[in-house]
């Protein structure tokens, strides 16, 4: 596996979008991060990319479509067909070798704009344009937008990770130096490529150079080795050793907790409605048993496939982290006003009647999100997932086309967020010496792949370690001779006749089988429909739909009791501690492994009356931004942060000068010339603004306040100081400051380098004058000019 890193520099300004605008204003927005500032994505850069290695694939092969395309598709995994168009749908297609992350700026550089919306926003700027007419060469009425565009200079990176475990090494070098030559060829990027926007380059230093790409292209005459099949191994070669349990002493489970950090959004399939995806809101452990299984293994030197049949492998759910600690599935017998009133107080209906508190406040019941107690304090939290829209390119027409997809969308869990799950081993897997048979792993850093689309822009996870150790076992505490059951993942079962049932009738008697009790569900009171006495059950089904990658097929649905129910049993029997504490551990039902039929017994917090509920909070502060140093920064990324805070400085200024134009008055220090104070005519406002143009430089002021003085000089100009005024903001360079300063611009709260202000200033001075003298003149008009009646009438 190679792993590298792609640096993508833009040489002029582009444009990935949104598919979305801001109504009124742009048309077009640009596609931005979670640290709200643009970026590539990574479906739009590996697809640029192929289209690179397309090109060289098409030279190769003399213009028509052979061995070397076969090994584009090799590379980049095989494209879905249009319909029109002769192919199998039964041949499952091609799985990719390379995977590619989004391109985003440099971490200094996301750190320095962390948290100042003003800076982010300098970008960008806003682009206008026109539709032409292609038969007269005009623009066509009704036809003026405004796209987001990116300003030139940026430098992103995007993570890229290369299987070629299965070639040889003659094999390897040919498939890097496809991959570096087609990055070459990409000269563009994003919208508007064909009409200059997006010009770039793109490096791929781990993959080697071009020259020594060429070389390995020509070696080949032409003919490029075989692409290897990639078939499974025959059945003689497949591992049959078994791994000796039946003799194995149960001494008890080891734990290791363990913490997955999302790099980036993740997919966790839920279902699909029409074109749009939907995710879970936690992590199944199922994604995390392949990797985990594979280190296990190979750390233990053991088979391990009927230890886990048997049930002596765990790998739990990964929920949301709350409070440093890991959540739970919210139970449903717990509810909350319905307005909202009051967030801290709840309501735990188990035993319960179905009327209304006292009060008079309506409930609820949580119906999703996350919770944990700490002592008798519950604390909730939520995933809210985000949308991103995509679309599916057709070669021919170079645009979305439905023949292949096009547009689609992907509801994900976001980067950032914390999850924690567990593993769970027998005592007899791991030696007496071992500390964490998944050390190795996690020393890594390679982040773990998981959930859908994870070669691209979803299902980067990173995994470290929180604690292991040996799991001890607790009493269960009884609650008045009951039993209360709170599955805490989804529950799979099935009834007599095999089939999936969601009865929590056939609960309690496996439950009860486990445990040598008979359990049954709390009788409810005689008298048929509500109104209810007493509530003993709080179940909900679930479906999950899932897909089988190797066989390209749909597998079949599980259903069963969903996470979050809460029922309650007599106890007929005397329960023993150690079976139901093997069974919170293990779990109960079908695929255990995965981390199905995990449950809990009298938790607190459904046996207690007095549980104070604390809302959910804001999250922590934003960190604050760091000023990038030219001495610790790289020559592009400082340069391009100058550009960037130059850019603010001048929008600063620009607003500044808006609100004087449009408040005459404002700015105290030229009240005389703002606000029709002066006598000077309009011509005279007129030359007086055309001689403050002439500022280029500040080399630029002696002429200027030289003209200005003999102007004060003569008498048909008035005496009044406005062409004092004027004089001081030219002849003395803080005074322009100044003025800005006392209309509220600071402007040490935007900087994002150590480059010193009086560099900043020195560059803006000239500009920064002629807009605000030019600001002034026109509040000077603003004043002068007659309310019409309209504003009359505004006004009072």
């Amino acid at each position: 596996m190679i792993n590298g890193t792609l640096t993508i520099e833009m040489k002029s300004d582009w444009h990935i979008g949104s598919g979305a605008g801001r109504p009124g204003s742009v048309d077009r927005l640009v596609q931005r991060d979670t640290h709200n500032l643009p970026y590539i994505p990574a479906k739009s850069l590996i697809g640029i990319w192929r289209d690179g290695c397309e090109l060289v694939a098409q030279g190769l092969d003399g213009g028509e479509a052979s061995d070397w395309q076969q090994w584009v598709i090799w590379l980049f995994g095989g494209q879905q067909l249009p319909k029109d168009e002769t192919h199998n749908p039964e041949i499952t297609p091609r799985g990719a070798k390379l995977a590619v992350r989004s391109a985003h700026m440099p971490k200094a550089l996301q750190e320095a704009f962390q948290g100042n919306v003003l800076l982010q926003s300098m970008v960008t700027f806003v682009k206008p344009g026109v539709k032409i007419n292609p038969h007269t060469g005009s623009a066509l009425v009704d036809h003026l937008h405004f796209e987001e565009m990116t300003r030139s200079g940026t430098v992103l990176h995007a993570d890229f990770g290369l299987e070629l475990k299965s070639l040889s090494v003659q094999e390897a070098k040919i498939a890097k130096a496809l991959l570096v030559a087609g990055a070459s060829m990409v000269e563009r990027l994003g919208a508007k490529r064909r009409r200059g926007a997006g010009r770039c380059t793109i490096a791929v230093k781990e993959l080697g150079d071009l020259k020594g790409a060429i070389a390995a292209l020509l070696e080949t005459k032409g003919k490029p080795p075989e692409i290897p099949s990639g078939k499974p191994p025959e059945e003689g070669d497949r591992q049959t050793e078994k791994l000796d349990i039946e003799t194995q002493i149960d001494t008890g489970w080891w734990r290791i907790e363990l913490e997955a950090e999302t790099q980036s959004p993740i997919i966790i399939h839920k279902r699909t409605v029409g074109n749009h995806q939907e995710t879970q809101d936690h992590i199944p452990g199922t994604y995390f048993l392949p990797p985990m299984l594979k280190h296990l293994s190979e750390y233990l030197q053991k088979p391990l496939g009927n230890a886990l049949i048997h049930g002596d492998i765990v790998i739990s759910n990964a929920n949301l982290v709350i409070e440093e600690m890991r959540g739970q599935a919210v139970p449903f017998a717990i509810f909350e006003p319905k307005a909202k009133s009051n967030e801290t107080k709840i309501h735990q209906r188990l035993g319960e009647g179905v009327s209304e508190p006292s009060d008079g406040v309506q409930l609820k019941g949580l119906r999703r999100g996350f919770v944990c107690l700490d002592q008798t304090v519950l604390y909730r939290d939520n995933v809210d997932s985000e949308i991103s829209v995509h679309n599916t390119i057709l070669d021919k027409k170079q645009r979305p086309d439905a023949e292949i997809g096009g547009i689609y969308t992907y509801e994900s869990i976001p980067a950032g967020l914390r999850f924690r799950f567990e593993v769970r081993l027998r005592d007899y897997l791991i030696t007496k010496s071992a500390v964490n048979p998944l050390d190795k792993f996690l020393k890594s850093g390679i982040p773990a792949q998981i959930g859908r689309t994870k070669k691209d822009d979803y299902g980067s996870v990173r995994i470290r370690q929180i604690d292991s150790g040996k799991i001890g076992s607790e009493n269960i505490a009884e609650a008045n001779g009951d039993l209360i059951v709170w599955l805490q993942s989804d529950m799979l079962l099935r009834d007599a006749r095999l089939r999936p049932t969601t009865d929590p009738k056939i609960l309690g008697q496996k439950l009860g089988e486990q445990v040598g009790v008979t359990l049954t569900l709390v009788d409810k009171p005689k008298g048929g429909l509500p109104p209810i006495d007493q509530l003993v059950a709080f179940a909900r089904s679930s479906r999950t739909e899932s897909w089988q990658t190797k066989w390209g097929l749909p597998r079949p649905s599980l259903v069963g009791l969903s996470a979050g129910t809460v029922l309650q049993f007599k106890v007929k029997g005397k329960i023993d501690q150690d079976i139901i504490q093997s069974l919170v551990v293990s779990g109960l039902g079908e695929r255990t492994a995965e981390g199905y039929g995990q449950l809990c017994f009298n938790h607190q917090l459904l046996t207690s009356k007095e549980i104070k509920a604390v809302p959910k909070g804001d999250g922590p502060d934003s960190p604050k931004a760091k000023i990038l140093s030219e001495k610790n920064t790289a020559k592009s990324e400082y340069d391009y942060a100058r550009v960037i805070e130059q850019e603010t400085w001048r929008e600063m200024v620009r607003r500044a000068a808006g609100a004087i134009a449009a408040e005459p008055g404002k700015l105290v220090r030229l009240k005389a010339l703002s606000n029709n104070e002066s006598n000077l005519t309009r011509s005279k406002l007129g030359t007086l603004r055309s001689l403050v143009d002439g500022l280029k430089h500040t080399q630029d002021s002696a002429r200027v306040v030289q003209v200005l003085e003999k102007m004060q000089g003569k008498e048909k100009w008035n005496k009044d100081g406005t062409l004092a005024c004027v004089k001081k903001i030219v002849e003395e360079p803080e005074e322009v400051w100044n003025c800005y300063k006392e209309m509220g611009c600071n402007f040490s709260d935007y900087r994002l380098t150590d480059r010193a202000e009086a560099d900043l200033k020195k560059a803006l001075w000239a500009e920064s004058v002629r807009i605000l003298v030019d600001a002034c003149i026109r509040s000077h008009r603003r004043a002068s000019e007659p309310l019409s009646s309209f504003q009359e009438q505004t006004n009072g």
